[in-house]
């Protein structure tokens, strides 16, 4: 953590008036007839300074856990949030939350998901995005457009598969995946598979691009994985497949079967919304993965869905996790 504001103002002159004093001290001593020698005086500085910074940082952090763990989120038996202590703005369980400076973050995509429709329930936003909304499509901060007129059908379509390392491919490569992408599409159009999202725009650097959305994103990727899981079980469990075989090649050798066209189409499905389909969201709750590099005023940690990542009794990646969400705050910390 940093020391910020009057609390690192306030370490800093503790320290130089404790040392002042022990000068003080010494000048006193010496004026009286005793000695002390410079040995003898290194000694006491280095102790004074290793109790100091000890007492000090314990001090410092007591305070500022004292201030920030005045937040909980509650929820009911069915793991819906309340809405308890309602304050300014509507958001009693995130207490002083600050959509435009704050962030939350945990661990997993589904709680990352899950608290950003939490968050938008306790804020009073509406599920559907409105011009100029700050939005983040695939990592990638936007912002959603409803009103351009004769721009909207000048814009380029944009797919997930153009954004590379949290960033835009390079204009020729992005033109050069789009056209690729827009391909693919045409083996969707028929089945009307595109059809089930919503079309939008959003400006990226100035420059504006149409997408496919979907605001469930990734309930819809759990949703389109179990129903690969169903076809692979039906076909494992009908055709007694040994273990030895890969069901890949099996079901490229055996097209008629049953089963294995719906285990094709299934997996279509789930590249394709993975490929073409933009994960669009608030920017309000993200992982700590993704939060590297950035700070934020106040920072809102999801300590238990953090504590998944503890494996097998190893904590080594749950620390660093928590260092890395720790550091991104400036002002505040809060564990929810």
């Amino acid at each position: 953590m940093k020391l910020m504001g009057q609390e690192g103002l306030r370490f800093v002159l503790s320290g130089i008036a404790l040392i002042v004093f022990i000068f003080g001290v010494r000048t006193m001593m010496s004026s009286l007839g005793a000695t002390f020698t410079g040995k003898r005086m290194k000694v006491i500085m280095s102790l004074t300074t290793a109790c100091l910074y000890p007492i000090a940082s314990i001090q410092l952090y007591t305070q500022r856990l004292h201030n920030v763990m005045d937040l909980r989120v509650y929820t009911d038996e069915n793991g819906v949030v309340t809405t308890k202590d309602r304050h300014v703005g509507g958001v009693g369980d995130l207490k002083g939350f600050n959509p435009m400076t704050d962030r939350v973050l945990a661990y997993t995509n589904a709680k990352v998901a899950s608290l950003n429709l939490q968050i938008a329930d306790i804020l009073e936003v509406s599920r559907e995005y409105y011009h100029n909304d700050d939005l983040i499509a695939n990592q990638i901060n936007c912002l959603f457009k409803t009103e351009l007129g004769v721009m909207e059908d000048m814009a380029e379509t944009l797919y997930p598969n153009c954004v590379s390392k949290g960033k835009l491919m390079e204009p020729k490569k992005l033109k050069k995946q789009a056209d690729k992408s827009s391909v693919d599409i045409a083996k969707f159009r028929t089945g009307k598979f595109l059809e089930l999202y919503s079309e939008g725009l959003i400006m990226v650097d100035d420059k504006t691009y149409a997408i496919y959305y979907d605001i469930d994103h990734y309930a819809t990727q759990q949703r389109l994985k179990a129903e690969i899981d169903k076809w692979q079980s039906f076909i494992y469990g009908t055709y007694e497949i040994p273990e030895d075989i890969k069901l890949k090649d099996w079901c490229a050798d055996n097209k008629g079967e049953e089963g294995v066209k719906e285990r094709g189409q299934a997996w279509s499905h789930y590249i394709a919304h993975s490929s073409l389909v933009f994960n669009l969201q608030r920017p309000w709750a993200t992982t700590v993965h993704k939060a590297q590099g950035s700070e934020f005023e106040t920072v809102y940690i999801a300590q238990a869905d953090i504590k998944r990542s503890i494996r097998q009794g190893y904590y080594m990646n749950y620390a660093r996790l928590m260092y890395v969400a720790l550091s991104r705050a400036i002002h505040k910390v809060v564990i929810v």
